[in-house]
């Protein structure tokens, strides 16, 4: 029958008939202008080689990790669970498909994210498709939060975005203290 709708072979669930298009041209459009540019990308690899921790980080990708996390830096502790996934691209580190952003150009990042002023969980979906770097997520709900605009036209206040500095998930926090676990084979 001509109504019945095809089950994706892989998730199972519908095909869905509407895609998201907005979504994916404000996703093309902050790919773009991070990316596509020859000043772009030359700005990004020497922040890249000038902040401390990437520069390191960098170290790691091309000639391996620690044989354990205690080994690292603190400041490089978040990125241990992600090492398999960090790599190096016309000297630009990427974690899986996602640029990994030095500190100093960070705020420009949110800023660009930030600009079509969609809320937290849209802000969020934007990002994690294009750009990476620890506490990105409080980062941007505090960015949100902080916008007289976005709170102007926020449809609700979620429990989510009533909390601005609370800690990020363990994935995005720089451990303090190594555990004695971490140097254990």
């Amino acid at each position: 029958e001509k109504n019945q709708q095809v089950a994706d072979t892989l998730s199972r669930d519908p095909l869905r008939e509407h895609i998201d298009t907005d979504y994916l041209e404000k996703n093309l459009r902050v790919y773009s202008v991070i990316t596509t540019t020859p000043e772009n990308e030359r700005r990004l690899q020497t922040e890249i080689d000038q902040d401390p921790d990437l520069h390191k980080l960098k170290h790691y990708a091309l000639n391996g990790w620690p044989t354990h996390k205690c080994n690292l830096p603190s400041s490089l502790k978040a990125y241990w669970p992600l090492k398999e996934d960090i790599y190096l691209h016309a000297n630009i580190l990427f974690y899986k498909n996602k640029i990994i952003v030095p500190k100093n150009l960070r705020n420009e990042f949110l800023k660009l994210l930030h600009k079509f002023h969609q809320g937290v969980v849209s802000t969020k979906l934007l990002a994690q498709d294009s750009v990476y770097w620890p506490g990105l997520t409080v980062d941007i709900e505090n960015i949100v939060l902080a916008c007289l605009i976005c709170q102007k036209h926020s449809r609700s206040n979620t429990r989510e975005q009533s909390q601005p500095n609370r800690k990020p998930p363990p994935s995005d926090r720089l451990e303090e203290q190594p555990s004695t676990s971490d140097c254990q084979p």
